[in-house]
C-alpha cells in the first residue's frame, strides 16, 4: 500500500511538472541581431497579467529591439498542464533589454534592487 502511494504521488508530480516547447519550427536565428540563439525554460505563467505603463512600454520596445528576452510565458488565461516553456532567447536581446530597463528605470526614478535581477 505504501509504494502504491508513493508511486502515485510521484507520478502526479512528474505529471505536472510538464514543458511546452515554443521553439518547434521557429528558426534559431534571432531575425534583430544574427546570431544563434540559445535554449531556455523559463516559467508559464496563465491567467490576465498586469499591465502597468512599464510593462507597456517594455513589450512596445521588444517587438523591435529585443524579441528573444523573454524571462516568461504568458499563452492565454486557460490553465494547462505545462508549468514551464522551452524558448529561445538570444544573449544581446537579453543584453538590450536590461540596458532598456536600467534606463527606463533611472528616467523615470524608479529605484530597482538589481542584485535580485537576473
Amino acid at each position: 500500500m505504501r509504494v502504491l502511494l508513493i508511486l502515485f504521488m510521484v507520478v502526479a508530480i512528474v505529471g505536472c511538472a510538464t514543458r511546452r516547447d515554443y521553439t518547434a519550427g521557429e528558426s534559431a536565428v534571432c531575425e534583430v541581431h544574427h546570431r544563434t540563439m540559445e535554449m531556455a525554460v523559463v516559467p508559464i505563467y496563465y491567467g490576465l497579467m498586469p499591465f502597468p505603463p512599464r510593462s507597456q512600454a517594455l513589450y512596445a520596445a521588444s517587438t523591435n529591439a529585443f524579441p528573444h528576452a523573454r524571462d516568461f510565458i504568458n499563452p492565454s488565461c486557460v490553465v494547462a498542464r505545462e508549468r514551464e516553456a522551452l524558448i529561445y532567447t538570444c544573449p544581446q536581446c537579453v543584453a538590450a533589454r536590461r540596458q532598456w530597463e536600467t534606463n527606463f528605470d533611472l528616467q523615470h526614478g524608479v529605484t530597482v534592487n538589481r542584485s535580485k535581477v537576473k
